[in-house]
């Protein structure tokens, strides 16, 4: 069994398996994969044909410095750890302790699933199936992931305001883009905190839920949903047990957990300076960090696979201005080599590593 042909979960109380929770497919994340290379190469082709001078940019991906280049692989790396750290952080506030051997595979795997389903979703589900095989029960792997990404997404947004602030200052008075982009920001915070909102009033579906099953119990006729209800109803007992107790008594992992997103994406962000930086573009570092925020934001509200296409121009608008012409797509490949396709390359083989791991575990439990 993989992990993207729906995972069979434990059901402790009966000591048996139901499977309530999916993830891709293994031929939608291939169509996924070869979507989002093909959007990828087609964007970069649109923008060395249509932009004055872009034709040499391989010319300028040849003098690349090497130095860079190792400066933006370990920064990528980095990344990886310090995203491990978030989860590792928040697991520990439930007294778990997630070995980062088993982590960090699990974040690799995530970003690949994440980076071949559209609106970047596809990773959650692995990752709380991966805890679960971590020593975690299912609530808690939930409980993780969902306030896991809650620090993530409040992180990206405090980037964003940032940049939007810093942006405001160097774009014309009154220009619409920067306060189109301060307004998407707003809507993103409100997001959240809708989200945050919404995910605590799952008490009550908790009793209706409980009200059914008593129902079909004095019955003495069990339907097809009973035992999938069951099992869904311990889960969100536990998940809500896990997020009060983590909420309420071990607020310091959860900064904890925040801190770790800032420095994730800060280490993420930083790729796309140490790119410039291996093509010999200078300029403004705190506004080209801006612009790189702004570029690698847009995707995630795109529905392509990896925000593919959609990245490639979004960066070519944002550092268009910035960034000569004839280095431009160089960049971009440079950004995209780093921050996309070896985290394609890298989180595939981290999936099969992690696939055959479990799948002789399933074998030996049979």
């Amino acid at each position: 069994m993989c992990p993207w042909e729906g995972w069979r979960l434990a059901d402790e109380a009966g000591g048996k398996r139901a499977g309530i929770l999916r993830v891709p497919a293994p031929v939608s994340v291939t169509l996924g994969v070869l979507l989002a290379l093909a959007l990828s190469f087609g964007a970069l082709y649109l923008i060395s044909r249509s932009r004055p001078g872009a034709q040499g940019w391989l010319g300028a991906l040849r003098q690349a410095s090497p130095f860079y280049l190792l400066v933006c692989g370990a920064l990528i790396c980095a990344s990886w750890f310090a995203d491990a750290l978030r989860l590792r952080f928040l697991a520990a506030g439930l007294g778990r302790t997630v070995e980062m051997r088993l982590i960090v595979p699990a974040i690799m795997m995530g970003n690949f699933l994440t980076l071949s389903t559209p609106f970047m979703v596809g990773g959650a589900p692995a990752l709380i199936y991966t805890l679960s095989r971590g020593g975690l029960s299912l609530g808690q792997a939930s409980a993780v992931v969902v306030l896991g990404g809650v620090s993530s997404q409040l992180a990206l947004a405090c980037f964003n305001l940032i940049a939007a602030l810093v942006l405001a200052s160097h774009l014309p008075p009154g220009a619409w883009l920067g306060r189109a982009y301060l307004g998407m920001v707003v809507i993103y915070f409100a997001a959240i905190f809708a989200f945050v909102c919404l995910a605590q009033r799952t008490e009550k579906f908790q009793p209706r839920l409980q009200a059914a099953l008593g129902a079909n119990q004095a019955a003495g006729r069990p339907r097809w949903w009973a035992r999938p209800a069951l099992t869904l109803f311990r889960l969100l007992e536990d998940f809500r047990g896990s997020v009060g107790l983590l909420t309420a008594r071990r607020t310091g992992m959860l900064a904890l957990s925040f801190g770790c997103a800032l420095v994730y994406f800060l280490l993420y962000f930083s790729v796309g300076l140490s790119a410039l930086a291996a093509l010999r573009v200078h300029g403004n570092v705190i506004v080209l960090f801006a612009w790189q925020v702004v570029a690698a934001t847009v995707p995630l509200f795109v529905p392509t696979p990896g925000g593919s296409g959609a990245a490639e121009l979004s960066a070519a608008y944002a550092l268009g201005g910035a960034v000569p012409a004839a280095v431009l797509p160089a960049f971009i490949v440079l950004w995209r080599l780093f921050t996309f396709h070896m985290n394609l390359a890298l989180g595939g083989i981290a999936a099969a590593v992690l696939t055959r791991r479990f799948t002789r575990r399933e074998g030996g439990l049979a």
